[in-house]
C-alpha cells in the first residue's frame, strides 16, 4: 500500500471506539469504487471521515470524494511530492496540474537559464557582455508572479508556471 487513506467510523469514534481501515487508493478506478468501499466497511452507520493519509495530500477530515478521486486519477501521471507541493501552493484545480507544472530541476536559478535559454536571444548577446547579466536577480523576478516553486525533500525544486 503506497498510497493510501484511513476511513474512520464516525458513530464508533464518538462512542469512544476507533475503528477505522486504511483503503489503498492505487485500487480505486473510479468513485462508486471507492463509494462502495466505504459502505462496506461503514455496515450499518453512515457517517465517516479521514482520519489520516498516507503518501497522499491531506485533504482535511471531511473532503469531498470528487476531490479524493481527482488525486487517485493522476497518481499514474505525477510524482505524490509533485501534486502534495501543488496543492500546497494554492492550486486547486487537479485538472490544470498539467498546465501549471514546468518540472523538477536542482534549483530555480537552473530552472532560470534554461528558460532564459529557451527564449533566445541570451546567445545573440556579444560574450563580453553576457557577464553583466544578472541570474539571480532574474531569478526573483520570474519567481514573484511568473513561477512558483516548492522544495522537495531531497533539495530540488518543483517548478509551477502561474497562468
Amino acid at each position: 500500500m503506497e498510497n493510501a487513506i484511513a476511513i474512520t467510523d464516525l458513530a464508533d469514534h464518538n462512542n469512544g471506539v476507533l475503528r477505522f481501515k486504511w483503503i489503498d487508493v492505487e485500487l480505486i478506478n473510479d468513485i462508486d469504487d471507492l463509494q462502495e468501499l466505504i459502505t462496506k466497511f461503514l455496515g450499518d452507520h453512515e457517517e465517516w471521515f479521514i482520519s489520516d493519509y498516507d503518501n497522499f495530500p491531506n485533504l482535511g477530515e471531511y473532503p469531498d470524494l470528487d476531490d479524493v478521486m481527482d488525486i487517485i486519477n493522476i497518481l499514474n501521471d505525477y510524482d505524490m511530492e509533485v501534486i502534495k507541493a501543488y496543492r500546497d501552493i494554492g492550486f486547486g484545480d487537479m485538472d490544470l496540474l498539467e498546465d501549471h507544472y514546468v518540472g523538477t530541476y536542482d534549483s530555480e536559478e537552473e530552472y532560470a537559464w534554461e528558460f532564459v535559454e529557451s527564449c533566445g536571444g541570451y546567445n545573440d548577446i556579444p560574450e563580453h557582455l553576457q557577464y553583466y547579466f544578472d541570474i539571480d536577480s532574474y531569478t526573483k523576478d520570474l519567481f514573484i508572479n511568473d513561477f512558483h516553486s516548492a522544495k522537495t525533500i531531497n533539495h530540488k525544486v518543483i517548478v509551477f508556471r502561474s497562468c
